[in-house]
């Protein structure tokens, strides 16, 4: 029983240990061309959401690719704004 306390606890120095070297990586907000590579590799036909909008239309109108960026960045930021 006493060795199995002794196991954990060095499993958790051991853990503390190996995340102590790892920072988070600030955030970076995703850029239009970012977000202009993922539409390029949708395929036509399909569509990804619940609105029924095919990837063709996505893909064709490209005016609303920053709008797009812009509406990501601000639902991973603010998490309230996705409804479920």
């Amino acid at each position: 029983m006493q060795s199995l306390t002794i196991i954990n606890k060095f499993k958790s120095n051991r853990r503390r240990k190996t995340h102590e070297y790892l920072t988070p990586d600030p955030w970076t907000d995703f850029t239009v061309d970012e977000i202009i590579k993922v539409i390029k590799q949708m395929h036509n036909w399909k569509y990804p959401g619940l609105d029924r909008l095919l990837n063709f239309w996505v893909k064709l109108f490209s005016v609303m690719h920053e709008e797009l960026t812009r509406a990501i960045n601000d639902a991973i930021k603010n998490q309230k704004l996705i409804s479920a």
